[in-house]
């Protein structure tokens, strides 16, 4: 889901696993399930009902025994990506409803099939291999007591409460051995709906990835699994090992860990989810359309926005500092999916990490306010992203498949995530580095998923306890033309964008789903 973000071959030892958050134990049976009752923000109160590890129906064959990382698995994070898919009853619905008896088997029934086609997934992770054993994918069950979900969805939900919906935090992991690749929860309403949160590692699941199980897991659900089967390949162990063969790792790659990322930090970092509904969508389409981009798409619109906005604020909050460096570079960063433009097009059910970020450099003097308004700065962006991503072509592609472009790659990866400070800037008479990255899952699909009870009704993040700064994840919104827009940031750069008129027009804070 998230492009590549971390710096590689860093030669320093792994972060220290002696906090171990991440143990086996901690892992199939978190905190939070160890508990019989837990109030939940908005005083609801969660209820376990079960946990158990859900296993491939049949086994894996020896030849597909081990699945090796790819050198774009090597370097992304090593997190937990959280999800979470919410699922109404039918309004005046006397049937089945999705959290109706039989459904949690259903679902747990179809997973265990489903995991055969995406057998590396039910494996389990050591150094650059994952040892596709069966060892199976932990499936808990909850129940919330005293609510019911439309009355949730219509208020303002805190996002730290959504955690509560995941199987465990989505958190940094020291210790990659013997974790889980991917996790789910299954939590009931007294109303009859259902929310199912998913948490996915990111060392062999990117978005196309998890979208593609969902839709698979779905269809089985429904008995449609060789129409979904034909979609993903036809063959039980359709997951071919594309990104292995032709991006492999190399002696001396090192992984990226939590310690070399996390470290990096510094200072607070705050979240916020954000609403672009469908006015604000066409209104910010229409200032970004310029000759040479009459269409742009709604991600393009946003995230030109969003990148506007943001380095703005970064340069305000770089003079608010005093020691004011020569001048804020902003370096935008959007997630593409390189499966469509390899020399030789991988198949779109490729499992593993297959997303770019396309790196674009903005200059913005430091004693700018702010950048132009009006139509012609947002258009400059736009055609700055399109013309970013347009440059992953078939041809650069196989530069680095070939090898010749693989260190150019890396050197321009170690830039966008170039550490710098304000005050060590200003003493250098040096550019401040501004990475913000910008990746969007609004055409993978996630709406489609349909296990039987219909779409849902609205699928969403969760907050990271360890958040990722200058990230922007963009989703569909549940009406399908708008936008949800989940914004990290520094504090003080959060605090200066909330207090920009122009952002405050398009885009609303943690606004009521219904």
């Amino acid at each position: 889901m998230f492009p590549i973000l971390v710096r590689v071959a860093l030669r320093k030892k792994p972060a220290a696993a002696s906090s171990s958050i991440w143990s086996l134990h901690r892992v199939l049976l978190p905190p939070s399930l160890t508990s019989s009752n837990h109030h939940y923000h908005h005083h609801h109160k969660i209820n376990l009902t079960s946990a158990e590890t859900i296993k491939p129906s049949s086994p894996t064959p020896a030849e597909l025994a081990t699945f090796k990382l790819s050198l774009f698995d090597n370097i992304v994070p090593p997190i937990y990506v959280p999800l979470i898919f919410f699922f109404l009853p039918a309004p005046g619905s006397t049937g089945s409803k999705p959290a109706g008896e039989g459904n949690f088997e259903t679902l747990k029934s179809s997973l265990a099939q489903t995991l055969t086609r995406f057998y590396p997934l039910a494996g389990r992770l050591s150094k650059s291999v994952v040892h596709c054993n069966d060892e199976g994918v932990p499936f808990s069950t909850a129940a919330v007591n005293d609510s019911s979900m439309a009355d949730f969805l219509r208020s303002r939900i805190e996002i730290d409460s959504l955690q509560r919906f995941l199987p465990f935090p989505a958190e940094w992991i020291s210790d990659l051995e013997s974790v889980p690749q991917i996790a789910f929860r299954a939590t009931a309403f007294p109303c009859g709906g259902l929310a199912i949160g998913v948490c996915s590692l990111h060392k062999i699941v990117d978005g196309p990835t998890l979208a593609d199980f969902m839709r698979l897991w779905s269809a089985v659900a429904r008995s449609q699994e060789k129409t979904a089967a034909a979609a993903v390949g036809g063959s039980a162990y359709a997951h071919n090992r594309a990104a292995t063969s032709l991006l492999p790792l190399r002696h001396g790659d090192v992984p990226a860990t939590a310690g070399d990322f996390v470290a990096r930090q510094g200072g607070k970092i705050r979240t916020r989810r954000l609403t672009f509904d469908e006015e604000a969508v066409h209104a910010l389409k229409a200032k970004a359309k310029s000759f040479e981009i009459p269409d742009p798409t709604r991600t393009e619109a946003v995230a030109g926005f969003l990148w506007k906005c943001v380095m703005s604020a970064a340069a305000r909050a770089a003079s608010a500092d005093g020691a004011k460096p020569r001048s804020v570079v902003s370096i935008g960063g959007m997630s593409v999916n390189l499966r469509s433009r390899m020399h030789e097009p991988w198949p779109d059910y490729s499992i593993g990490n297959m997303i770019w970020t396309a790196m674009s450099l903005y200059h913005n003097d430091h004693q700018q306010d702010s950048l132009d308004d009006g139509t012609k700065t947002l258009q400059e962006l736009v055609r700055i992203l399109r013309g970013s991503v347009a440059k992953l072509d078939k041809e650069l592609m196989k530069k680095l498949q070939d090898g010749d472009g693989r260190e150019e790659y890396l050197r321009n990866l170690e830039a966008f995530f170039k550490p710098a400070t304000v005050a060590d800037a200003a003493a250098k008479n040096e550019s401040i580095i501004r990475p913000f990255t910008i990746t969007s899952t609004i055409a993978l699909g996630f709406y489609d998923v349909d296990f039987g009870w219909g779409k849902p009704d609205w699928v969403t993040m969760a907050q990271f306890p360890n958040p990722i700064p200058n990230l922007a994840v963009l989703l569909q919104s549940p009406g399908g033309y708008g936008a949800e827009v989940w914004l990290t940031l520094h504090e003080k750069e959060m605090v200066i964008l909330e207090q920009e008129a122009e952002f405050v027009t398009y885009a609303k804070n943690n606004m009521p789903v219904l």
